[in-house]
């Protein structure tokens, strides 16, 4: 079921299929949210949970009994209850069930709240223990972004701005193994709050910074 949000004419639709973002549009129809294409990658801001990742050969373990876990977890592939709704805000619900028990043995309840202020959206994740042992878990959010954004441009005229200074040292991803390196990293530019962008960064599936100054980060053209 799609859920769509309003506020001074901007848009934004949610499937509640993932309590997944699917569209951001501006008053101009500009869209900000990657249209799903599956020639490249199907999602567009998955949310991930109870794991943020894939695990050895899709199996876990807790307290020694071996459990199925696909990559970044359900949650992707999981109907959300919309537990509150106006025309600005939704919030999204998902509660420990027999199809969750049998990956996660654990309870739980998992909310995603959007919420539309002008041209500003926030996502709100909520993580709730219901059950009477601890709850280890990951989350995080993958949103995937229209870049470029206009025509005649390329993914080399933006750049990311941080918030702080950062060494700018990344573990890089064994494709082979499945697995982030433990003992090598690899310099993206020069340190500073500034990383240029470019395809070939990407060689290696997905640039992994452990360690950051900043809270936030922005994507914009360096222009």
């Amino acid at each position: 079921m799609l859920i769509t949000l309003h506020s001074e004419n901007y848009e934004v639709t949610i499937n509640s299929m993932g309590a997944e973002l699917k569209s951001f549009r501006s008053p101009d129809g500009k869209e900000f949210v990657w249209n799903s294409d599956p020639t490249f990658w199907m999602r567009s801001s998955p949310l991930l949970f109870p794991t943020i990742g894939n695990v050895r050969n899709n199996v876990t373990k807790f307290n020694g009994q071996a459990y199925n876990m696909p990559k970044h977890g359900f949650c992707k592939d999981s109907e959300f209850e919309v537990t509150s709704q106006s025309d600005s805000h939704a919030t999204f619900t998902l509660k420990a069930s027999e199809e969750t028990l049998a990956s996660y043995p654990f309870l739980f309840e998992l909310s995603l709240t959007y919420r539309l202020t002008g041209n500003a959206l926030e996502m709100t994740y909520s993580v709730k223990n219901t059950d009477t042992k601890e709850l280890p878990y990951h989350i995080g959010a993958h949103p995937g972004f229209m870049c470029p954004l206009e025509a005649g441009e390329s993914l080399t005229d933006y750049q990311l701005v941080f918030e702080k200074e950062e060494a700018l040292l990344a573990t890089p991803y064994d494709l082979e193994q499945l697995c982030f390196s433990a003992t090598r990293q690899v310099a993206f530019g020069n340190s500073g709050n500034i990383l240029p962008l470019t395809p070939e960064m990407f060689d290696n599936d997905a640039v992994y910074f452990p360690h950051v100054n900043s809270r936030s980060v922005k994507l914009i053209h360096h222009d």
